[in-house]
């Protein structure tokens, strides 16, 4: 189963002091104005003329500023045409949205000065300098609250709250976020969006479940006072969403069960893969099948799982080929329009869905490590610190265990900065599993231990029994056998509460494996039985059969030690076939 940062407040300062100057110079204006014009005319005047000399054409006031205003309205049009020829987006697109901005403040008019500034802020986001579009939007903000004029500061808002969020300004985003609605009151739609999105943020970035409940409940009321039912199915389905990435997978079940009471016809199906098509999958893998089998599929559900079962393609070499020069190519594309955003994005999927994939883990690091540059200079610390954890991954696998202890510490005080807990804690037990694979018990029992209290500080129940695990097997592999199954079925009780069949029947099985190594072959053997009669009936047929051929494997073990060598034969002889069915080659049987 089942993944930044803080600014001081100058930001804050700056947009009081911006606020504060805009209205000294409304004050201002009126009197600067009147003594340009009259300075302007008694430049001009001539003495009168005589009858039969027509008078000059005098540049008015009202012809300068439409003349300003149709230069503005050009370099708009003409920045949008730009756009859809793909040109380059800091060479050629903004400068000619700067161009507007210019003409639109000579034309005085401004609100159009404030709506330009926006759209260059929503530029820089598109093309990934998020520093950058903030100054803009910053700028922006003001000049729409001094005019009074929702609809403005609702678009610049907007803006804001996309900005803070790819900057890791999580809270800045969510206080923004619910401001929105009421910018836009015709909008019916806005209070569930913004209420889903800020619940989203609080549960997947900062790790506060019981605020994303909050907002998930505040969702739902929402459309049950509107009386639509249809529309609370889908925050049904959000909600349900959130409680299995917690792993509380019961509490998902029932979500879900909610959800289809209230759509029985399931009118909020209408995308081709849809939110409850994920969640079904999710539940899938985790949760008993008995439970399963009394919520409904979808056709797209049906698809999936006919997709799933058939073989890799003949040609899987050439489609991998073919995957690399894709990404080679966009990468390339949004390079030239110099969209660093997206160049990155796809630097990563090259080197993680391209590269690594086949083992070619030096071109796999160069792609990361090209990445991270460009998200240095982003600034989108939460993307930063995601390479850096990608980089790590990649540097351990070729041996360099302290490089990527390095790299992890840097991710880590990024998530610190930004307090993305469920990163932090993520990371945390990357760094013990390195320290695991040294042979520093000691360390990685510290960092084990931080995350679990990490964990536990969250609320996240079901991500506890990561930690706990491994503690366990640290204790295993120091031979402390008691420690081992202590922290073993902490984790399993846990799991038997939250629902998490699949996780259940891992933990059993290790309970087993401890029990073997300790001599005490009936509770081997009694927990093996138990992991096989859980496994069966699992949601995935790929998962039972992988639990299968580990719980053979100890079972053949325990025959081997008591001399029942045909038995044991015939044991590793299912454990091995099952291992193949699987899929999973590499069984480690240990």
């Amino acid at each position: 189963m089942a993944k930044n940062h803080s600014k001081s407040t100058k930001s804050v300062l700056k947009f009081r002091d911006l606020r504060s100057g805009l209205t000294q110079i409304k004050q201002i204006l009126p009197f600067c104005l009147l003594p340009s014009i009259l300075c302007i005319s008694s430049v001009n005047a001539d003495p009168k003329p005589t009858p039969s000399t027509p008078p000059p054409q005098l540049p008015t006031q009202t012809n300068t500023l439409d003349t300003n205003r149709a230069a503005a309205e050009k370099a708009r049009a003409e920045a949008y045409q730009l756009a859809k020829q793909n040109a380059p987006y800091l060479t050629q697109i903004i400068p000619k949205f700067e161009e507007a901005l210019k003409y639109w403040r000579l034309a005085k008019d401004r609100k159009k000065e404030a709506l330009a500034l926006d759209e260059i802020a929503k530029r820089y986001w598109l093309r990934g300098e998020y520093p950058k579009a903030l100054e803009y939007a910053l700028k922006a903000l003001p000049i729409c609250q001094a005019l009074g004029d929702k609809e403005c500061e609702g678009a610049v808002t907007t803006s804001l709250s996309l900005i803070y969020d790819q900057m890791g300004e999580y809270q800045k985003a969510i206080d923004i976020r619910l401001q929105i609605p009421s910018l836009f009151p015709k909008s019916l739609d806005l209070p569930s969006i913004a209420y889903s999105t800020v619940a989203h943020i609080y549960s997947s970035k900062l790790g506060e479940p019981k605020k994303a409940l909050e907002y998930y409940n505040k969702d739902i009321a929402f459309w049950r006072e509107k009386g639509d039912i249809v529309k609370q199915a889908e925050s049904l389905d959000r909600m349900a969403l959130f409680y299995l990435t917690s792993g509380e997978i019961n509490q998902s079940f029932d979500a879900i069960k909610q959800a289809n009471t209230l759509d029985p016809e399931f009118k909020r199906n209408t995308r081709k893969y849809n939110l409850y098509d994920v969640i079904y999958v999710g539940l899938n893998s985790s949760i008993c099948a008995d439970k399963l089998a009394s919520i409904k599929k979808t056709p797209n559900i049906e698809n999936f799982e006919n997709s799933s079962k058939q073989s890799a393609t003949p040609n899987s070499n050439a489609a991998r080929t073919n995957l690399i020069e894709n990404f080679k190519q966009k990468a390339e594309k949004w390079r030239k329009q110099e969209l660093i955003r997206f160049e990155a994005e796809n630097l990563s999927d090259l080197a993680s869905l391209g590269y690594y994939n086949i083992g070619e883990y030096k071109k796999a690091l160069a792609e990361y490590q090209k990445a991270l540059k460009i998200r240095q200079i982003m600034g989108g610390k939460p993307e930063e610190a995601k390479t850096l954890t990608d980089i790590a991954d990649i540097l351990n696998k070729q041996g360099k265990k302290q490089e990527a202890i390095n790299f992890l510490n840097q991710a880590l005080e990024i998530q610190r900065q930004t307090k993305a807990r469920p990163d932090e804690a993520n990371t945390l037990v990357t760094i013990g599993n390195v320290y695991l694979s040294l042979g520093a018990y000691t360390e990685s029992l510290r960092t084990y231990g931080q995350a679990l209290s990490l964990w536990k500080n969250i609320g996240d129940r079901n991500k506890e029994t990561d930690p706990l695990t491994l503690i366990g097997d640290v204790y295993r592999k120091l031979q402390d056998y008691p420690q081992a199954l202590n922290y073993y079925q902490q984790a399993l009780d846990i799991s038997k509460i939250t629902g998490d069949c699949a996780n259940e029947a891992y933990l059993l099985e290790r309970i087993s494996r401890t029990y073997l190594a300790t001599g005490d072959y009936q509770q081997a053997i009694s927990f093996g039985n138990k992991t096989l009669n859980l496994s069966r009936n699992l949601g995935v047929n790929e998962r039972q059969l992988f639990f299968e051929a580990l719980t053979l494997n100890i079972r053949a073990q325990v025959e081997i030690k008591q001399g029942n060598y045909s038995q044991a034969l015939e044991d590793a002889q299912k454990a091995r076939k099952a291992a193949r069915e699987s899929g999973y080659r590499a069984i480690r049987f240990s």
